[in-house]
């Protein structure tokens, strides 16, 4: 090129052209969107988690079930044969619409899950109360326990500690069955 085509380029002006906006931009904007979309998409998430996994009662054990596992007796005793009587019929009544009502309503106990242990690092709660997932305890270094407050429905649930990974029943809870620990949750 020679020296007066480089200068008629200098005097001769192009048209203006908007600056392009830069790769950080674009880079800022895509990170904004991802951000947004984790954020509501992980709330959503949760929300649908939770519903499809809400927490069910176990029937109540027998009465004779938890007897047995609580004091199981030395010699089995074998009962005297008793003599059949004709049972008289007895009416129930049918449950009022009401009672219904106030079965389903009923309130949630607060209850609290204690764990003593000074050797422990990390002791987790877990049972049907909870759909079996784990739920972390707090310590409180000044009584060497683990605690955790939950607010259960009346019933019956199986549950049981784990003492840095290790399966433990509730050492102050006597009911036991099918090695798990048994709570009952008393209604009004």
């Amino acid at each position: 090129m020679s020296p007066w085509h480089k200068l008629a380029q200098r005097v001769i002006r192009r048209p203006e052209v908007p600056p392009k906006r830069n790769k950080a931009f674009w880079a800022m904007l895509i990170l904004l969107d991802f951000l947004f979309i984790l954020v509501f998409g992980w709330s959503l998430a949760t929300k649908v988690y939770l519903h499809m996994n809400r927490p069910y009662a176990i029937p109540p054990p027998r009465f004779e079930e938890v007897k047995q596992n609580i004091n199981p007796p030395a010699i089995p005793e074998t009962p005297a044969p008793q003599p059949v009587l004709p049972k008289p019929e007895k009416k129930t009544p049918r449950p009022s619409p009401q009672s219904e009502e106030s079965e389903s309503a009923e309130k949630a106990h607060r209850t609290t899950f204690q764990y003593v242990s000074k050797t422990a690092k990390e002791v987790q709660l877990t049972g049907g109360f909870v759909g079996w997932k784990r739920k972390s305890m707090s310590f409180n270094s000044l009584k060497n326990t683990w605690n955790l407050t939950l607010y259960l429905k009346p019933g019956t649930y199986q549950y049981h500690f784990l003492a840095d990974g290790k399966k433990i029943l509730d050492p102050k809870n006597p009911l036991q069955q099918n090695d798990q620990s048994i709570l009952v949750v008393p209604s009004d």
